[in-house]
């Protein structure tokens, strides 16, 4: 079972999971989340981590912790500690009453 806490940045979040295989491309850096004014949510680790993605999901495999940066230069959320474990990255929605569609929030 994994111990981990979900982890809250912003609009973006990662949620511990257990029981999967993540098999992808291993970065040192790799931007999580993009926002609509040009900032970042980067994942940074001094040794390489893995991301798999796909049309569905974004899973991140981590052996040593790993920080989360918001790349701004004002209103930043701090910088979170990720500890080693497999995560799947989840982005905030919420409901448009004008368009009447779930969209996925903009930080």
């Amino acid at each position: 079972m994994n111990v981990n806490k979900v982890i809250q940045h912003g609009e973006v979040a990662l949620v511990p999971i257990d029981n999967i295989d993540i098999n992808g491309e291993q970065h040192k850096e790799f931007i999580v989340a993009h926002s609509e004014t040009g900032h970042r949510h980067v994942l940074e680790s001094k040794k390489p981590f893995t991301i798999s993605q796909s049309d569905k999901e974004f899973l991140i495999e981590l052996l040593e912790p790993a920080k989360l940066v918001h790349k701004k230069s004002f209103e930043v959320h701090p910088t979170k500690t990720v500890n080693p474990g497999k995560y799947r990255v989840i982005y905030k929605s919420e409901y448009n009453p004008a368009t009447k569609i779930i969209q996925r929030v903009r930080d």
